[in-house]
């Protein structure tokens, strides 16, 4: 009897490696291949715990939902908040209002 229980315990630590080794290697791997924020360059991956996660791509970059603000205000951008959308010029990611800040000083320079 002693020795099933051992054989048991064998067993189930054995079992218990593989599941943490399988785990780590999936964290590796999403690291690994997950897209990346192009502002704090991080990987978009799910918090942990969880299953899922946004990530906004504007302008053919990536960005964590937290890290997609105004260039110029840091204002969080949201396409389902009024006047909080992404107004881009030149590639920079604007707020409504900068947006028109930087026209209006580009058509002073004219």
């Amino acid at each position: 009897m002693k020795m099933n229980l051992h054989y048991f315990l064998s067993i189930k630590t054995l079992f218990n490696i593989i599941v943490f080794a399988f785990e780590i290697f999936v964290l590796i791997i999403n690291r690994i291949f997950a897209p990346r924020c192009c502002v704090c360059m991080e990987p978009i991956m799910p918090k942990p715990g969880e299953e899922e996660t946004v990530r906004v791509v504007a302008l053919d970059r990536s960005f964590h939902f937290e890290c997609y603000k105004c260039e110029d205000c840091g204002l969080l951008l949201s396409s389902e908040a009024e006047g909080r959308g992404c107004y881009p010029l030149d590639q920079h990611v604007l707020c409504k209002s900068c947006n028109a800040k930087r026209i209006q000083m580009l058509t002073q320079r004219i």
